[in-house]
């Protein structure tokens, strides 16, 4: 049976697809265990946030009608998480996107609102290693560049405060005269 290491709580439906994406893989140390993650680019360590594992018999079940076995995966995951509607999946040949709502009440009215779209291309096994690396790659280059833009900001917002500091000394010393 197909069990998740972590508890299925998504920490933000306002995100865009960028700030998520899929790994999936075959473990070396369990054997015939497939596994599919969810990560958040924004973890410098791309640790998963949620995970799905499957085995090897269970995914002969998942295979058919001629859709690549990372869309069959994806499916599983997708409803497997879909109890309370929040998230659904369309698929075709070429990939499939995966849809988040936010479920809530206005006025008395239940109300869904799609917060996130995560678009995601089918990958054939002997591509599947190159487009892990290459999208690892992508969100480290991401996430480098957002942490250095973030500590542009800081340097920023201290050499303000330092200004405002110094204006608030002249006016003191300006009121003593």
């Amino acid at each position: 049976m197909a069990f998740f290491d972590k508890p299925i709580k998504f920490k933000n439906f306002q995100a865009s697809s960028a700030d998520y994406h899929f790994r999936m893989y075959k473990t070396r140390d369990e054997e015939n265990m497939h596994m599919i993650e969810l990560c958040d680019e924004a973890d410098p360590e791309f640790k998963f946030l949620y995970r799905l594992r499957l085995t090897t018999k269970e995914l002969d079940k998942i295979r058919g009608n001629g859709i690549d076995d990372s869309i069959r995966y994806i499916q599983k995951f997708v409803s497997d998480l879909s109890e309370e509607k929040w998230l659904t999946c369309e698929t075709n040949a070429e990939g499939c996107n995966i849809n988040f709502y936010g479920i809530f009440n206005d006025l008395g009215q239940k109300c869904v609102i799609n917060r996130l779209k995560l678009s995601l291309l089918s990958v054939k096994d002997e591509e599947l290693h190159q487009y892990v690396m290459y999208t690892a790659s992508k969100y480290r280059k991401r996430y480098n560049d957002k942490k250095r833009e973030n500590e542009e900001q800081k340097k920023k917002a201290k050499a303000y405060e330092k200004k405002i500091r110094q204006l608030e000394a002249e006016v003191e010393e300006t009121k003593n005269m």
